[in-house]
């Protein structure tokens, strides 16, 4: 009787010990692929801004730090993140503009950001002229999706504050791509910065400057 007590104690604490053991190596991973797009908190991880790079590509940097925002509280928060971002992406220019991609892994010849063949930048560059298109506003060329804004007419304030408190940090740059297509005349022009004159300010954020709504 002794001896059965003694190994149902011992299988018991085996079983015990291999639970323990396999929840720190599926815990993490489970939660991050199930996890929603905004309820995380703490210190925002490789694995989440891995995501938001692959999801959201092309992103500038402004575009991605308006993601995890609100959880870049504290100057550990900053650093971790800016230390995240060095580590695993790289700055492309495309068509005068800086845009983060992914590090492609050392020993592969494929990966986000990699066209070294000129068959695959012919392929890339086919795409683009067929989804897209150059419009020029203020001397600065954008690059729009063709028909991109099912909306017509001058663009209201409405719709300016809307896209603002969705979007909770956007660089000038994003916002004017965001109305582009409805931007054609210099009235439309005057209208629209009227408006942003009026109902936004600019704030800075590790040196870069993002449009946040005024105060009432």
């Amino acid at each position: 009787m002794e001896t059965d007590s003694k190994s149902s104690a011992k299988e018991g604490s085996a079983s015990a010990s291999k639970g323990n053991n396999a929840i720190p190596s599926s815990g993490p991973a489970s939660l991050s692929a199930k996890a929603p797009a905004h309820p995380s908190t703490g210190p925002v991880t490789e694995e989440e801004i891995r995501a938001v790079l692959l999801e959201s590509a092309p992103i500038t940097t402004e575009g991605l730090v308006a993601e995890f925002w609100g959880r870049l509280k504290s100057e550990v928060d900053k650093n971790a993140f800016a230390a995240i971002l060095r580590r695993i992406s790289k700055k492309q220019k495309f068509d005068g503009a800086n845009y983060l991609v992914l590090r492609a892994p050392a020993d592969s010849s494929t990966g986000p950001g990699k066209m070294k063949s000129k068959e695959k930048r012919n392929g890339f560059a086919a795409i683009v002229r067929r989804i897209s298109k150059i419009q020029k506003v203020d001397e600065a060329n954008y690059v729009v999706l063709r028909d991109n804004n099912p909306s017509t007419g001058r663009v209201t304030e409405e719709e300016i504050r809307a896209f603002l408190v969705q979007s909770t940090l956007l660089a000038t740059r994003e916002l004017v791509t965001k109305f582009i297509g409805r931007l054609n005349s210099k009235e439309d022009k005057d209208a629209f910065v009227a408006i942003l004159s009026k109902i936004v300010k600019a704030q800075k954020f590790d040196g870069a400057s993002y449009l946040i709504l005024k105060d009432k």
